[in-house]
């Protein structure tokens, strides 16, 4: 502090401006500001309580003192302020007779009484200073949170955890990348789906050229569950290759020079994919992810495993449903819950399979997708029949019957809803919620007259493939 002395122009001059009559602890910043140095270890406050005369005007005066110490003087700031002291809110009776004077005191002896007990409040007030400069520090820290929210070192960190917990995502990036990260978070509308302006993102951001391009995503899988060891749909001209509504998003990062260290380039793979979910709005690739890994899990018999990676998929498709049109969304949904349901069924949990079941026969219903919503339903009522829920099993078979007037003839020939209609007819427990007259008026005007017949040698057909695709897995 040995060069404070030279700053007492400074002080004459801003007691002499306008922030004299600021707030304390904005005067203080101000005063920091103007001198270009922290002062916090270096300022003393005395509080001279409050009246009428000052209660207008928060700083009193500011001005420099010397305090001594073991080695050497010290400099400090000195504020003056008009506030009350812990010392003016206690009890004054803790520090000061009741009565100055006694009867028989002279004018002299009353004077002198005033004057001590003046001198005794002025020491008290010296000796609450250093606990009033101690609340009066903290209060120009929380300030300053306030005031340097974005420049202030401490209020940065604050700043950081605050992106960090918005953010709720794991980069492997410094906090200045983060920082800037949520500055562009905070326009996110113009930068979701536009892919120049996103590459231009991950160079600020991330310091990499990336190149992102969307292709069309193919699917080879079969999406249809196997009925015994057959799969339904396979022969029926429902298989092979599918374009997904949803296109798959590709990301090239470039780097300017050659690199060994694969773990860099696993953070660098991390961190674009990352902060590229904030952006696309497109699940689809994701689901699809997800989906190989489960049955990869389920091939491998680690359903525990499969069950994590089903419920991501579950998780990224319910996603889905806030920002794709419901048409797709409620599809990648109804598709995730049957995957899910088919682990519960490896399983034998009969009733966690039937919920999830229904599940999905409800996320078909909101997209409009009655021959999977039936399709879900049968596979709903044949799990409580497996969990000797025949009453609930009915109540399945008979709504997935009641969706018959929004198929056409031709899909209900040539799908898996005559499956349903088979369970519908086998269960004892129908007759209860469906009669035979309305099942023969409804079928009759669906299948024809002879509707029995063509279920029979559904049933029969359907049959024969089974005993073909297990004489083909054996010679396999």
């Amino acid at each position: 502090m040995g060069t404070m002395l030279a700053q007492k122009k400074p002080l004459e001059s801003i007691q002499r401006s306008q922030a004299i009559n600021f707030v304390a602890e904005i005067f203080y910043d101000e005063l920091q500001f103007i001198l270009d140095r922290r002062l916090l270890d270096h300022t003393m406050v005395n509080c001279h309580g409050m009246n009428s005369r000052v209660k207008s005007r928060d700083v009193l005066s500011v001005s420099v003192q010397h305090i001594a110490t073991t080695n050497a003087d010290k400099e400090y700031i000195l504020l003056n302020l008009a506030r009350n002291s812990i010392y003016h809110q206690l009890p004054e009776l803790l520090f000061h007779p009741l009565v100055l004077s006694t009867p028989g005191m002279s004018n002299k002896e009353i004077v002198e009484a005033i004057r001590a007990n003046e001198k005794q409040d002025k020491e008290l007030i010296q000796f609450f200073a250093p606990f009033d400069t101690e609340f009066f520090k903290e209060k120009v820290r929380i300030n300053n949170r306030h005031l340097n929210f974005f420049s202030d070192p401490d209020s940065k960190k604050n700043f950081i955890k605050m992106i960090e917990v918005m953010e709720n995502v794991e980069l492997s990036i410094t906090s200045h990348q983060k920082y800037k990260l949520f500055l562009f978070l905070c326009n996110a509308e113009r930068y979701k789906e536009n892919l120049p302006a996103i590459e231009q993102l991950l160079l600020i951001v991330l310091g990499l050229k990336v190149k992102l391009r969307l292709e069309v995503h193919e699917i080879n899988e079969t999406v249809y569950l196997s009925v015994g060891s057959g799969c339904v749909g396979q022969t029926l001209g429902l298989n092979g290759l599918m374009i997904s509504e949803t296109d798959d998003l590709t990301a090239t990062i470039i780097l300017d020079t050659p690199t060994d260290d694969y773990e860099e380039v696993k953070t660098h793979l991390s961190n674009v994919r990352r902060i590229l979910e904030f952006f696309i709005l497109s699940t689809s690739q994701f689901v699809t992810v997800y989906t190989i890994l489960y049955t990869d899990q389920i091939s491998r018999k680690d359903y525990k495993t499969a069950m994590y990676f089903a419920d991501k998929a579950v998780e990224a498709a319910e996603i889905g449903e806030e920002k794709l049109d419901p048409s797709l969304a409620c599809r990648l949904l109804g598709n995730t819950l049957l995957g899910k349901a088919s682990i519960y069924v490896r399983e034998s949990l009969w009733k966690e399979a039937a919920e999830t079941y229904y599940r999905g026969a409800e996320a078909y219903s909101r997209c409009n997708d009655y021959l999977m919503q039936s399709e879900a339903l049968r596979l709903c009522g044949w799990c409580r029949e497996n969990n000797y829920e025949k009453s609930l099993a009915a109540e399945c078979y008979v709504e997935g019957f009641r969706l018959s007037d929004k198929l056409s003839i031709d899909l209900i020939k040539n799908s898996s809803y005559p499956l349903l209609l088979l369970s519908l007819l086998n269960s004892s427990a129908r007759s209860k919620l469906v009669s035979d007259d309305e099942i023969n008026e409804v079928l009759t005007k669906v299948l024809g007259d002879d509707w029995e017949n063509y279920l029979y040698e559904y049933k029969r057909n359907l049959g024969k493939y089974n005993g073909m695709a297990e004489q083909h897995i054996a010679k396999s």
